[in-house]
């Protein structure tokens, strides 16, 4: 199985994501209720929006990630995971 965090999110922002115009400000607005909390967007344009919730998602999911690994207090070891790839 192959797992893809760009898929992942881009499924996420698809499927969940709330997008439309509002026409008293005139821009697009985006609303995603996700797990690692709310994400909002306003831009001119839907495309703009959709981007901004990506990478807002993402740096959450990788925000997420790095909190969780500091609060069980382990590390990863780089030369032991290279080596298992080799």
């Amino acid at each position: 199985m192959k797992l893809s965090i760009k898929k992942y999110i881009d499924d996420t922002i698809t499927k969940k994501a709330k997008i439309g115009y509002d026409k008293s400000v005139k821009s697009w607005y985006g609303i995603l209720h996700h797990q690692t909390g709310d994400i909002y967007s306003q831009r001119k344009t839907r495309t703009a929006v959709k981007k901004e919730l990506a990478e807002i998602l993402e740096e959450s999911i990788a925000f997420y990630f790095e909190r969780d690994k500091k609060s069980r207090n382990y590390e990863i070891k780089t030369p032991q995971i290279q080596r298992a790839y080799r």
